[in-house]
């Protein structure tokens, strides 16, 4: 059963998510659940230091902008300002020595190679021909797909709508 929940948006988050809202073809009810379900999600399944590392480039990305006047990814000073920041901003969390033991988890070799930097070239180019890759230079960057979240509200929305059908056959007999 869906609980109704009072929730109040002052301008401009309202207007955007009625615009999201008008450009998914969906409610603003369903709008706003998407978001929120999209955000546990993640809540739930990133380790708390990749999401304060995203939030850290976020962050990089919108100070360099601010900083030269141009978005990273439209100018090359810009660029370069960002993969310097970056690369600063992984020096000061690089773990200091080496572990001990074995990973916690067991590595499979997705390149051929035992050199981090030939590694690393190697999965940026898996994560950019991935079908389902997150990252594009030309497309809006998402956490996850909504479209399966979309989905299972459309499911429990037509779910709630029998059960109140039900109740209401019941109420008249």
């Amino acid at each position: 059963m869906v609980e109704r929940l009072k929730v109040g948006f002052d301008e401009p988050l309202r207007g955007w998510l009625e615009e999201a809202a008008t450009a998914h073809g969906t409610s603003l009810a369903d709008e706003v659940r998407v978001r929120v379900l999209q955000t546990l999600q993640v809540d739930r399944s990133m380790p708390k230091q990749n999401r304060a590392l995203l939030n850290a480039v976020a962050a990089l990305m919108d100070y360099t902008e601010r900083q030269t006047g141009w978005p990273w990814h439209a100018h090359p000073f810009a660029f370069d300002v960002l993969r310097h920041a970056i690369a600063t901003l992984l020096d000061r969390v690089h773990p200091p020595e080496e572990p001990a033991g074995d990973p916690p988890r067991k590595p499979v070799r997705l390149v051929a190679s035992t050199d981090p930097k030939e590694i690393g070239k190697g999965l940026e180019t898996l994560a950019a021909n991935s079908p389902d890759a997150q990252f594009r230079p030309d497309a809006s960057i998402a956490v996850t797909d909504t479209a399966p979240i979309r989905h299972l509200l459309e499911i429990q929305k037509k779910d709630e709508e029998a059960i109140q059908k039900v109740r209401r056959r019941g109420k008249r007999g």
